[in-house]
């Protein structure tokens, strides 16, 4: 680790540590913030439990920090003062201390979005895999995508905040033999990017704007105005894998559905509603839709079909695909049914 890097990891350290209060078990009891002109916030109070808050016996809502921490919420018509007292005598709250709107002087924003990592963190890290299809005037192919994320702490606003973004992407080896050499160098590449703490949406942006001379390739969908679904296509395989990690990130909820960068504040949100529903679900049965399974033949049949109809037009600005022919004297796309300029 650099040296600007081990400064960074020490400030954010620091104010992590002004912001909660932490001190030595053998010091005085103080105020965390004392000699700081920061108000109370009125909102809510943080607690460290010794026990999993479903078991605590908790008064209010809460949302997890990191850790053992949590930030707990009153009641309706309960005071900041009358939940502190509440709380002081619970067994299961090691501590519980107000929580303080933190000046820029006493904490100076420290953007997770822009975290670096030297390398892969240790350890195993929480990520998905998904199985992306796309069809080609070859037919149907498939590929496996992997994201993984880790969780990254900071201050934003002199607030703290734990979001999740991702840190490496990957194709497992082995599943196909033309073009695995390209697809892997683009997932090291795109691993180098998140790890740096530049911007993921830019570099999928980037791979979407790639063109071949094989044809469209579809992938995915583009909802017309009238609520139903055409395929998307794509000017090669890169813009179409590209895309596909898009709509993994936005579907867990780091990019937005037009492959923007979801706000830190959000993201922060976000990751605390599903942590808050993950501990109060039951666990899934794992079954599958009988009637989904037997469209998917049909659906196949479909895509190929609507494949073999596009590529003899221009490229429509709405879906990608090169079906935009003149219609009564107007450009329309006979894929999404997009009306372009007319005369």
């Amino acid at each position: 680790m650099n040296s600007k890097m081990k400064g960074a990891a020490a400030i954010a350290f620091l104010c992590l540590v002004g912001f909660l209060g932490l001190r030595p078990a053998s010091a005085a009891v103080a105020d965390p913030v004392a000699g700081l002109a920061a108000p109370r916030l009125s909102s809510h109070v943080l607690v460290e439990l010794a026990t999993d808050p479903a078991s605590a016996g908790l008064a209010g809502r809460v949302d997890p920090i990191f850790g053992h921490w949590y930030r707990l919420y009153p009641a309706p018509a309960q005071s900041i003062d009358a939940l502190l007292a509440t709380e002081a005598g619970n067994p299961a709250a090691l501590r519980v201390e107000p929580d303080y709107l933190m000046t820029a002087d006493a904490a100076p924003d420290d953007d997770p979005l822009c975290r670096q990592f030297a390398s892969r963190p240790a350890g195993e890290l929480e990520g998905l895999t998904s199985k992306v299809e796309f069809w080609t005037v070859e037919g149907k192919k498939s590929v496996y995508l992997t994201v993984n994320f880790v969780r990254v702490s900071g201050i934003v606003s002199g607030q703290l905040v734990v979001i999740e973004r991702p840190v490496e992407f990957f194709v497992p080896a082995g599943q196909r033999d033309e073009g695995q050499q390209w697809i892997s160098s683009n997932m090291r590449l795109l691993s180098m990017v998140a790890r740096s703490g530049a911007s993921i949406s830019k570099a999928l942006a980037n791979m979407c704007e790639v063109v071949w001379d094989k044809g469209p390739v579809r992938c995915g969908f583009v909802t017309r105005e009238d609520g139903a679904q055409a395929p998307r296509f794509h000017d090669s395989e890169v813009a179409a894998i590209g895309h596909a990690l898009q709509q993994i990130l936005a579907r867990r909820g780091f990019l937005d559905s037009l492959g923007n960068q979801v706000p830190v504040a959000a993201l922060a949100r976000r990751l605390a509603a599903r942590d808050r529903a993950l501990t109060e679900a039951t666990a899934p049965d794992g079954s599958v839709d009988a009637t989904a399974q037997a469209g998917i033949a049909t659906a196949n049949l479909m895509n190929l079909a609507n494949l073999a109809n596009v590529g003899n037009g221009k490229r429509c600005p709405e879906c990608g695909a090169h079906a935009l022919h003149k219609v009564d004297g107007c450009l329309r796309c006979a894929n999404c049914h997009h009306i372009g300029s007319c005369g």
